[in-house]
């Protein structure tokens, strides 16, 4: 008997100790958590304006649940990715990505696998976190035998752009179409100016692959001009150009060409920046390898995503 009491006391005491160390999954409070955001929003909008917003009608309603994945994260930890849609006032939608806890109360900016270093939320959830990104705002720079697409975010300037660009070059074998989208940053003046050579070259079919190497293992930053005005900048990044690929000009005048690339791209480039900023694009390189973002250049990030 005693024997038998034993036996029961044990298995109840397994079981307890299985429920305790079993994460069953909490199902994610959505409304709190529309809750919340709006009034996170609220308060940020009314800060930005000085008080001075008209937020009648903005609400949990604003914010919509687009989806959300559970995660485990340890044994007894589990946290959930959401993707959530904000409507605005004027009727424009902007997207964002967060990691929450099931209450809707908690956000988590970034979780590390502690023995690796490796993100632990969002790189589990691709379906989640993958973009589409505009075919408009970028030009093929190569083709690659490998079967993956990569969309490379860049200023020409930006020395972790141009190693960067060298990587992506050595991972053709990898890559099964390498594009580029212009992010010319403003503390690059001139950099503008290579970015309107770059879509000539890519219009014209004149060796655009060899104007975009150029851009980025040769062309040699530049200064504003002697007046301090940022045209001159732009014509010693064209000139270089030029004088590397005498046919990109023909038989025009360099300045000729200048202000025809003037006219007929700073206003492509313009747009191609402010579209980027609006899908958080703001900074460079950005890597999109099938939709998947790498922030600035992590060799080792890129490997492997590309290795999978």
């Amino acid at each position: 008997m005693r024997k038998i009491l034993f036996l029961l006391v044990a298995a109840v005491v397994g079981l307890l100790a299985m429920s305790v160390g079993t994460s069953s999954a909490v199902p994610l409070n959505e409304k709190m958590l529309r809750e919340n955001m709006a009034t996170r929003i609220a308060s940020m909008i009314q800060r930005q304006s000085g008080g001075q917003a008209d937020l009648k009608g903005f609400g949990p309603g604003n914010i919509k649940v687009l989806r959300a994945e559970p995660v485990k994260v340890a044994p007894d930890v589990e946290l959930n990715a959401v993707k959530l849609a904000i409507t605005r006032s004027d009727g424009r939608s902007d997207e964002m990505v967060l990691i929450t806890d099931s209450s809707g109360t908690v956000q988590f900016n970034m979780v590390t696998d502690i023995k690796t270093g490796d993100e632990a939320v969002l790189s589990k959830t691709p379906a989640l976190t993958k973009i589409d990104f505009p075919s408009g705002l970028s030009t093929k720079v190569a083709v690659g035998k490998g079967k993956h697409d990569v969309v490379f975010v860049s200023d020409p300037f930006c020395p972790f752009c141009r190693d960067a660009f060298k990587h992506l070059l050595g991972k053709l074998d990898q890559i099964r179409e390498l594009k580029i989208a212009h992010l010319p940053l403003p503390m690059h003046p001139g950099a503008e100016a290579a970015s309107w050579v770059m879509h000539y070259a890519h219009d014209q079919g004149i060796v655009p692959f060899e104007v975009v190497k150029f851009a980025y293992e040769e062309l040699k930053p530049v200064e504003k001009g002697v007046d301090g005005k940022l045209e001159g900048a732009q014509r010693a990044v064209v000139a270089q150009f030029v004088g590397k690929f005498p046919k990109l000009v023909g038989a025009q005048q360099l300045d000729a060409f200048f202000y025809f690339l003037k006219g007929k791209y700073e206003g492509v480039v313009v747009e191609g920046i402010s579209r980027l900023a609006k899908m958080d694009f703001k900074s460079t390189p950005m890597i999109i390898i099938d939709g998947q973002v790498v922030s600035g250049f992590q060799a080792g990030e890129i490997d492997k995503r590309l290795a999978q």
